[in-house]
Order: C-alpha cells, then structure tokens, then sequence
C-alpha cells in the first residue's frame, strides 16, 4: 500500500496520510514551543484538507479533518500574535463545522467543538478590542452548549464545557458562576 501511495501522490489517500500526519506532527511542536515550524505544518495540513474537501465536498472524514486542522492553525497563528491571520483559520474552522451540523453529519464531538471554536473566535475578538464582534460569538457558544445538554443530560463533558465557559468568559455579561458551579458539580 504505501509504493502504490508513493507512486500515486495524487490519490486521496496518499493525501489523506500527509494531512493527518503534517496536523499530528504540527500539534507536538506546539507542545514543544516551536511555533513557528508548527504554523507551516499546519498551514501544510489545512491547505492539503481544503483541497480533498474542495475535491469530495461531501465526506465527512475530510470536513472532520479540514475543520480540526484550521483549529490547529488558528490557534497557533494565534499564539504568534498574527491574530488576522489567526480569525480568518477559526472562521473558516466555524464555516465547515457549521455545514456539517446543518446536515447532521460528523462525529459524536462535533457540537462541543463548534462551540469551542465560536469560544475561541470570541476569545481572539474580545482580546483585539471588539467585544461587540466577540458578544455573538461566546453567545453561541453557550447556546450550542445549552442545546446539547438538554438532548444530553447525562453528558458530563458538555456539562464542564458549558460550566467552564460561563465561570471563565471574558465577557461578563457572560458569566452565571452559581450556574457554572453547578454544572461542574453536575459534572464530577
């Protein structure tokens, strides 16, 4: 498999295997500090899983991947304070979680990181100085959140999702600590 692979690197899954492993490769040099190489790598990784998604728009394993990647990238363009560049990855890792929830496809997860990811944009827009832009975005956060936990009342990690944000939002308007204390409780 891996000759056929190497001859063919125009095959889906030639692609597919340099994606997943340039996104991996990326996430342990963030762990180890290297920025800088990091942000290439995961630049590499969204660029390939762009192009399987703009080749096969409707697998789902490429929506997963593409969005994962653009939250890798987003958060390490971030981290380096090119907080441009940084906003257009996370809205773009919104703009492909979103398609997959309106179909209803994806994996288990994908609520709570849709709401990770507006979360995360919030954080980026309140941290530049637009906590008007930001507002919308912890708002639904906290709204796929709520949603999810009445279809999932028994979920204990959307609960410490949803309680970490209300006690840790940066927008106080935000916040409800006696709600967030109990959904952590909830949650042990």
């Amino acid at each position: 498999r891996r000759q056929m692979l190497a001859e063919n690197p125009g095959n889906p899954d030639y692609s597919q295997m340099c994606e997943h492993v340039k996104a991996y490769w990326a996430m342990m040099l963030i762990r180890a500090g290297k920025l800088e190489e990091a942000m290439r790598l995961s630049q590499e990784a969204a660029d390939i899983a762009e192009q399987l998604l703009k080749d096969a728009p409707n697998v789902a394993e490429y929506r997963r991947r593409a969005a994962h990647d653009f939250s890798i990238l987003g958060r390490v363009l971030f981290a380096l304070s090119r907080t441009g560049d940084a906003e257009s990855a996370m809205r773009r890792e919104i703009e492909i979680r979103e398609m997959s929830a309106a179909e209803g496809v994806g994996p288990r997860t994908l609520h709570r990181e849709l709401a990770s990811a507006h979360y995360s944009l919030g954080i980026l827009l309140e941290t530049t100085g637009r906590p008007a832009e930001a507002a919308p975005q912890f708002r639904r956060a906290i709204e796929i959140l709520d949603t999810q936990s009445a279809r999932q009342p028994d979920s204990t990690s959307v609960k410490r999702d949803l309680g970490w944000m209300l006690a840790t939002c940066p927008a106080g308007q935000f916040r409800d600590p006696a709600r967030a204390v109990q959904l952590l409780r909830q949650a042990l």
